[in-house]
């Protein structure tokens, strides 16, 4: 073999490691856009979920407004009911807003990168402005544990009734506390997963 037929076959060993080459790079942002996909599609689910969710509570706290099965007779004892109906209300419309955008954000190799740190931030607000939909929750869920027995003030005495305050406030406290530090120790899997699938991506980048 001369000089000339080993360079032309050199140089068709490189093309074909190039091609090789290029083809594995596609096939990786393929695996990784298709993960990504994956995971919002688990993201949607779970909004779905907690939507279901939020409804079936606003209409029970409808109901409870309509049909004052616990025979409130001031119009200040509906004040939590009709509190807590906003705010699910509120919520509902922001599950709707997050849901709405997520669909809409078409996940292709060429805006992968943006897309999954749009989604990212976006999932991030979210988790935050629901927990502030939770911390609420959990006042205006002591003001209508409150309504209940506030009306028999005569009857306990201020003792008692101080007691049975201070204790479903305490109450409410541990949970919050206990909430709190079980979400910590468990951060969110889809956020997890998405921010492993764009260092994935940073990592496909630096190689080539």
């Amino acid at each position: 073999m001369n000089l000339d037929d080993l360079k032309v076959d050199w140089k068709a060993l490189d093309t074909r490691l190039a091609a090789t080459h290029k083809l594995t790079e596609k096939m990786a942002y393929r695996l990784i856009n298709d993960r990504s996909q994956g995971t919002v599609a688990g993201i949607t689910h779970e909004l779905k979920r907690v939507g279901i969710f939020f409804i079936i509570l606003l209409s029970v706290f409808g109901l409870v407004l309509t049909t004052n099965p616990f025979d409130y007779t001031k119009w200040a004892e509906y004040i939590p009911g009709a509190l807590y109906s906003l705010l699910v209300l509120a919520a509902l419309m922001l599950i709707g807003q997050e849901y709405r955008t997520v669909r809409q954000t078409t996940l292709t190799q060429s805006n992968l990168r943006e897309s999954l740190g749009q989604i990212i931030r976006l999932h991030e607000q979210y988790l935050k402005t629901m927990n502030r939909v939770w911390q609420l929750s959990l006042l205006i869920g002591y003001l209508f544990g409150l309504s209940l027995f506030a009306r028999h003030f005569a009857d306990y005495g201020l003792t008692k009734f101080v007691l049975l305050a201070g204790g479903q406030a305490l109450t409410v406290v541990v949970l919050y506390y206990l909430a709190t530090w079980f979400k910590s120790q468990s951060p969110d899997a889809h956020i997890k997963q998405l921010k492993a699938h764009l260092r994935e991506l940073d990592e496909l980048e630096t190689e080539n």
